[in-house]
């Protein structure tokens, strides 16, 4: 059973606290491994638009994930913080961080 489908397997009308805390944590580690994806997604489309200028990156993402263009700029931030700070990257790969944290990092 994957991570995912392990997450859904809580019921949570049942589960004990330790239950609950563990899929909490889970849930974190997912999502940062899903935010680790989205920034290295950033940066192809970044690649790509290089090659081919008529690609408008943050557009893409935008459109691909329903959110606006500001929102959808922020894993390229990311992107080029993780760039600078390659540490950072690997933790939030590991899912042993957050974008929340990267963002800090960026704005430092």
């Amino acid at each position: 059973m994957g991570v995912f489908e392990s997450l859904l397997a809580i019921d949570l009308t049942t589960a004990s606290r330790n239950a609950v805390a563990a899929g909490l944590a889970e849930s974190r580690r997912l999502r940062a491994r899903l935010d680790a994806f989205d920034v290295a997604a950033a940066r192809r489309l970044d690649e790509l638009a290089r090659v081919s200028p008529s690609i408008f990156p943050e557009r893409v993402v935008a459109d691909a994930a329903k959110v606006s263009v500001t929102e959808a700029a922020r894993n390229f931030e990311r992107a080029r913080t993780i760039d600078t700070v390659a540490e950072i990257g690997e933790v939030l790969a590991a899912g042993e961080t957050t974008a929340g944290h990267v963002d800090v990092v960026s704005r430092a």
